[in-house]
């Protein structure tokens, strides 16, 4: 009797440890919920909304039209706290109408905002032009602590303008992002430069080191 009392011990104990587990699947877990996007330092340095017209003239009189379009914004989501631990995650995203000659939107704009409490945290935005990129990491109250261009690892810091003049308009601050020496000599956009409440306020092209300010 005492041999069977053993042998049905071993044969049940683990089914009780596996209906165990998989009610705690269900009851266990916490539904976490994560707001949508509303973060108001990246829009306040990046004021962007759809339908927007951004216009830049440059220093030999041409302009460079572009109608944002909202491509993506995060809304309200849940998930499985035991499924899922990088926090909650939102991105708000505009593109150009006017796209570039690989019929890619001329101008892209990404503003992430990651949950606080994890590794991968903080406030980010991702800027195109034509086929030139930049990345902004970890906008704060003094602006973004370092930022990439071309995809390269964001080990760069950017240039402070405190009580910045350009075209008519004094900027209280502002901050540039400059490509690398081999990004400079290449066709296209090298230099952001964009303020808080205003966005970018000029960017600068090669060939011929071509300047270009917002209207």
């Amino acid at each position: 009797m005492t041999t069977c009392y053993r042998s049905l011990k071993f044969i049940l104990l683990p089914l009780v440890v596996l209906l165990l587990e998989s009610s705690c699947k269900d009851t266990c877990s916490k539904k976490v919920t994560c707001p949508g996007y509303n973060d108001l330092l990246l829009d306040a340095w990046f004021p962007y909304n759809n339908n927007q017209v951004l216009i830049f003239k440059s220093n030999t009189n041409l302009s460079d039209t572009f109608v944002l379009h909202l491509n993506d914004s995060t809304a309200s989501y849940t998930y499985n706290s035991t499924t899922a631990s990088n926090g909650c995650n939102q991105m708000k995203s505009l593109n150009s109408i006017k796209q570039d000659s690989a019929y890619r939107a001329a101008f892209r704009i990404s503003l992430s905002s990651q949950n606080e409490n994890t590794s991968s945290s903080g406030k980010n935005a991702y800027i195109n032009f034509y086929d030139k990129g930049f990345s902004g990491i970890g906008l704060g109250d003094n602006g973004f602590s370092s930022y990439s261009s071309n995809g390269e690892p964001a080990n760069n810091i950017p240039q402070n303008l405190f009580n910045y003049s350009l075209n008519g308009r004094l900027y209280p601050f502002a901050q540039s992002f400059t490509g690398d020496a081999a990004f400079m000599q290449k066709p296209g956009v090298y230099k952001i430069t964009f303020a808080k409440k205003y966005g970018i306020i000029a960017y600068e092209t090669n060939p011929g080191n071509i300047t270009w300010l917002l209207q």
